[in-house]
C-alpha cells in the first residue's frame, strides 16, 4: 500500500532567499520531526530544493539552489508528467554527483517515463562546502523532505498537495 503525504501549505509561504527578503514555508518530513530549513536571510544554510511548481499557469520541473542567495530554474514536465483526466502530476528527479575536467558537481535531473534524463541544472558549489574552512566546516547535514509553499501573497486560500510514492534511493 503505498502512503499518501498531504501538505497544506497558506499564502505567502516558500523557501527562498533573495536579497533582502526571505519567506517561511510549510514543510513536512517522514519521518518527523527533523529541525526545519532556516527562514533566517543572514543563515549561512545552504540548500537544494527540486520537483514540481506551478509556474504561469502550468506545472513544470523547478530547481532552486541557495548558497548565500538563491538561484531558480524551471523547465516544462516530460509530456506523460501531466494526465489531463485527473490534474495529477507524475514526476521524477535524479541528483547525481559527477565529475569532469572543472572537477565535482552535483547535477539535477528530470527523467522521464522511459528513462532517460533531461538536464535541470548543475549546481558547483555543493562539494566544495567544507573544503576551504570557515563556516562551511565540518560535517554535512543531508536531508530529505517533501514541502508545499503558496508564495502569492493575494491567494486567500490554502494549497493542498499530496505525495504518493516517493521513493529515496542512496547510493
Amino acid at each position: 500500500m503505498t502512503e499518501t503525504l498531504k501538505i497544506t501549505a497558506k499564502p505567502d509561504t516558500d523557501i527562498w532567499r533573495k536579497p533582502p527578503t526571505s519567506t517561511p514555508s510549510t514543510v513536512r518530513r517522514h519521518p518527523p520531526p527533523l529541525p526545519p530549513p532556516s527562514t533566517n536571510p543572514s543563515s549561512q544554510r545552504k540548500w537544494l530544493k527540486t520537483g514540481v511548481e506551478l509556474y504561469n499557469g502550468s506545472p513544470r520541473l523547478s530547481t532552486v539552489a541557495c548558497d548565500r542567495w538563491a538561484d531558480w530554474s524551471v523547465t516544462p514536465l516530460p509530456a506523460a508528467g501531466l494526465d489531463p483526466t485527473n490534474g495529477l502530476v507524475t514526476a521524477t528527479v535524479r541528483l547525481e554527483a559527477s565529475v569532469d575536467h572543472h572537477g565535482p558537481s552535483l547535477w539535477v535531473y528530470g527523467v522521464d517515463a522511459a528513462g532517460a534524463k533531461e538536464s535541470l541544472r548543475e549546481v558547483c558549489w555543493i562539494f566544495a562546502l567544507g573544503k576551504e574552512g570557515g563556516d562551511d566546516a565540518g560535517e554535512w547535514e543531508v536531508e530529505v523532505a517533501a514541502m508545499a509553499a503558496r508564495p502569492n501573497k493575494e491567494a486567500t486560500d490554502e494549497l493542498e498537495v499530496q505525495f504518493s510514492g516517493i521513493q529515496v534511493e542512496w547510493r
